[in-house]
């Protein structure tokens, strides 16, 4: 790894870098390209917004519009496409518990009508988004009557970025205790949470792992060179690493170090790292800039006589991001948007087509193979408006795939279906040409059967008299967008059909 200080700009009649600053939030957009800075403390509190551009390495101070956020620090800010949301803090003297959205194409800021469960004002906490939801974690509120300590939170919350609405979220499995000053990030459909500082000043260096998916949390246990516990560190996630860099444990003992940690093995490592790098600190903000190189900036942050810093840094990790990976979530949420845009191409084309059924011809495809039958348990797991996904394992391999119907009452049958059985008998034919690879295939009713007996049937959809039948029309790279990418490990070139 190497370090790279970002040179000043030279000094002009207008003051555009953002200077001392820690508390703040660097958040990129446009994958990396654009860094956006907010809040944070330099002698005072401030809202500025100053825009860095990572491939001409200068800032810019953007004329902002619509209703500004108060000053604040200790916020958070999580980037949701070209909008930053943004989440509490303090002003100084009191938590806030409100938030606000900027608009980076047209530096508009709004204040959302938010409605549900609404996490209590704080700061310190942590924000990850996944999907469509922004989850918060933790951090600390203001002291209540009749207490010592200010009020610190181990609760979780999500806020839908479509609708603008709260949820607190029940878990289960050990969960973290309560603490402020740590880090989340989003890695898949999981949330990894590392460090800060607790009600009684202890510092950690644990890490909690919740699926979102079974909402459990649980703790990883790790191994190898291991960071001292901290609060206050930069942390960021680039494929299957964790790096986390800086942080405090107490007046006296602050960190200038990289570490890293392998989230699948859970084994951390302290890196070599060259170049001159930021002196001990922490309350900085940091984010991925370069996803193809993995370069991480880092700008400011607070020293050992609590003075605030103005320096930025690259990190260049050599660690390569793959931009293709799928995160589990992906897989049902882009189905459905593929869904929808196929009704919507089918519905336009309808009002000047026939209502004559679709081609069915098979497609030529060159070449000779042998073909062999095997039989295995597939599972249903969701329907969608032209058939259904299945899930199963073959030789000891994960498959999912994509099962197509054009049978008019075909949903209609398959819920019929789930009502009574979850799994079904297919037969398989491989191997297939690339791309297909490989077919599931399924009985069809007779062309000449009633809707209404299709539904009172769901035995058509079982075990007897599978036979192929040529895929519907429907191009090869369309059911390799559907199924996603090859790279995927979930997703081994399985494609499904029925006609």
């Amino acid at each position: 790894m190497r370090w790279e200080e970002v040179a000043k700009e030279r000094a002009t009649g207008r003051r555009i870098r953002p200077g001392k600053r820690w508390g703040h939030t660097l958040t990129a957009v446009n994958n990396g390209k654009l860094l956006f800075l907010f809040g944070g403390y330099g002698k005072i509190e401030t809202s500025h917004v100053h825009v860095f551009d990572s491939v001409t390495k200068s800032w810019s101070k953007p004329f902002l519009k619509g209703t500004l956020p108060a000053p604040r620090d200790s916020h958070t800010c999580t980037a949701v496409g070209s909008k930053l949301f943004v989440f509490g803090g303090t002003d100084g003297t009191s938590p806030l518990d409100e938030l606000y959205v900027l608009d980076t194409t047209t530096y508009t800021w709004t204040k959302p009508d938010t409605s549900g469960d609404i996490p209590a004002a704080r700061e310190g906490h942590s924000a990850a988004l996944v999907g469509d939801d922004l989850y918060v974690f933790g951090g600390c509120g203001k002291k209540k009557q009749g207490q010592a300590r200010e009020v610190y939170y181990d609760d979780l919350y999500a806020l839908s970025t479509t609708s603008c609405a709260w949820r607190k979220v029940l878990t289960s499995g050990p969960r973290p205790c309560s603490r402020d000053s740590h880090s989340m990030s989003s890695f898949g459909n999981k949330l990894v949470l590392f460090g800060g500082e607790d009600v009684l000043n202890t510092y950690l260096a644990d890490i909690y792992i919740l699926d979102v998916g079974s909402l459990e949390w649980s703790r990883l246990e790790t191994r190898g060179v291991k960071p001292a516990p901290r609060a206050g560190h930069a942390a960021e996630r680039i494929g299957n690493n964790l790096i986390i860099f800086g942080g405090f444990a107490d007046k006296r003992t602050l960190f200038d170090d990289v570490y890293v940690l392998d989230l699948l093995s859970g084994e951390w490592h302290k890196p070599e790292v060259t170049g001159n790098g930021p002196s001990h600190r922490f309350s900085l903000a940091s984010d991925l800039i370069d996803p193809e190189r993995g370069v991480v900036a880092l700008y400011g942050g607070c020293n050992g006589e609590l003075e605030a810093l103005p320096e930025m840094f690259f990190l260049h990790t050599g660690i390569a991001l793959n931009l293709h990976e799928q995160p589990e979530v992906s897989f049902k949420r882009d189905l459905r948007v593929r869904r929808n845009t196929r009704q919507a191409s089918s519905s336009t084309s309808s009002s000047s087509s026939s209502d004559s059924e679709p081609s069915l011809k098979r497609p030529k495809l060159s070449g000779e193979f042998s073909m062999a039958e095997k039989i295995f348990q597939g599972k249903i797991t969701s329907v969608f408006h032209y058939g259904y996904t299945l899930e199963t394992r073959i030789d000891g391999k994960p498959f999912r795939g994509v099962l197509f119907s054009y049978k008019p009452g075909f949903t209609e049958a398959v819920e019929s279906y789930l009502a009574t059985a979850k799994t079904r008998q297919v037969f398989v034919q491989f191997p297939c040409p690339s791309p297909l690879r490989v077919f599931a295939l399924l009985a069809r009713p007779e062309t000449n059967e009633r809707v209404e007996d299709f539904h009172e049937k769901p035995s058509l959809l079982g075990e007897s008299e599978s036979v192929f039948y040529p895929p519907p029309p429907i191009s090869p790279r369309k059911y390799r967008d559907l199924l996603g990418s090859s790279s995927n490990p979930f997703l081994n070139d399985l494609a499904w059909h029925s006609t």
